[in-house]
C-alpha cells in the first residue's frame, strides 16, 4: 500500500498502552465509520476512517519503540511535522 497523506492543522495525539504494547495516533475526534488494515511485517496496523474517508487515527499493535517518528514511519503516514 502506498503512503497515507494526512491533512491536519493540529498536532496528533499519541495514546500509548505499554501493557499490550500498542499505540494510537489520533488526528481528530471525528466518528470512525470504517477501519482499513495495513500489511506490516512486525506489527498490526489499522487505519480508522471517517465518513469522508479521512484518517481519524492509526492503531499500531506490537510496536516496540514509542517515539512519534518511529510510529509515523511504521504506519507509512505523512503529516505536517514531516515537512519541517
Amino acid at each position: 500500500m502506498k503512503e497515507i497523506i494526512i491533512h491536519t492543522d493540529a498536532p496528533p495525539t499519541v495514546e500509548i498502552d505499554s501493557t499490550v504494547p500498542a499505540a494510537y495516533i489520533r488526528f481528530s475526534n471525528r466518528k470512525v465509520v470504517s477501519t482499513q488494515p495495513l500489511d506490516a511485517e512486525d506489527m498490526i496496523i489499522n487505519v480508522d476512517l471517517d465518513e469522508e474517508k479521512q484518517v481519524v487515527g492509526i492503531e499500531l499493535i506490537g510496536v516496540q519503540q514509542f517515539n512519534i517518528e518511529k510510529l509515523g514511519n511504521s504506519s507509512r503516514t505523512a503529516w505536517p511535522h514531516d515537512s519541517k
